[in-house]
């Protein structure tokens, strides 16, 4: 049986976790042969890294589908299970969100991810055009506020956070507010606290001149020495959160 997991058109940290939790599911005893293939295809971050679907699988049509989608934080590891085994077809494909085991991302899981991530030589170039102001060693700062901010982002007070880094050094912050962002950027001047003045999308609904942005972000968390983290949710951000397990990068919660 061929398992093809399809990158769709959730947020990266969406597909990143569904992906951490399929490859737990396939470590368990199917009394079948299962192999796994990743289909970047449908996800914009495809035409910035090396990894391809294999030529056999790239021209396949009206092959079962199945998407598991879940709003929570539990897991439905049986539901997928079950689909698995119950599959008499010899090819599928399978996009989820179901939320892996934490405790038990194996570094083999690790390895395996990040081969999917090798960025292609342009942008790597590109990538380092960019950012050569940036110190290599570096903590990154994220806030994530409400979605509303990416559409509808006021010039409001962001005192409290930018007075935080009086005293820091060779910091990095990432937002979802452009006009944090640019108020930062007013303080410090690129000077111990770096910021890119990219206007914030999500990968689920970027245009796609901001696509090389988000993905620079992507690189960038991945790249990080320790990650402080704020979210206006209840959780961490998935776009922060899989890439600090992934990478093996401290990730703390931070408040404001």
């Amino acid at each position: 049986m061929n398992i093809i997991y399809t990158f769709s058109n959730m947020g990266l940290g969406d597909n990143l976790r569904g992906l951490i939790n399929l490859l737990q599911i396939l470590k368990k005893d199917f009394n079948k042969k299962i192999n796994l293939y990743v289909d970047l295809s449908k996800c914009s971050i495809s035409q910035f890294v090396i990894h391809k679907l294999p030529i056999e699988f790239s021209k396949l049509y009206n092959i079962p589908h199945k998407l598991f989608s879940y709003g929570d934080e539990n897991s439905h590891d049986n539901e997928i299970i079950q689909y698995i085994l119950n599959t008499n077809h010899p090819i599928v494909t399978i996009n989820s969100n179901n939320y892996p085991d934490v405790n038990n991302i194996t570094q083999d899981i690790k390895d395996y991810i990040k081969t999917l991530f090798i960025f292609t030589p342009g942008f790597e170039q590109l990538f380092n055009q960019r950012v050569n102001m940036i110190p290599p060693d570096y903590d990154l700062y994220h806030y994530r506020f409400d979605d509303n901010i990416f559409y509808n982002d006021p010039n409001k007070d962001y005192s409290n956070i930018i007075n935080s880094f009086n005293n820091k050094e060779n910091c990095l912050l990432i937002s979802t507010s452009l006009n944090l962002k640019k108020q930062i950027y007013e303080k410090y001047n690129n000077n111990n606290i770096f910021v890119f003045l990219n206007k914030p999308e999500h990968t689920q609904k970027t245009t796609d001149e901001n696509l090389i942005h988000i993905y620079i972000d992507f690189f960038l968390v991945t790249k990080a020495k320790h990650i402080y983290s704020y979210c206006d949710y209840r959780w961490i951000s998935n776009f922060i959160l899989w890439s600090s397990y992934i990478y093996d990068i401290p990730l703390n919660r931070i408040s404001i």
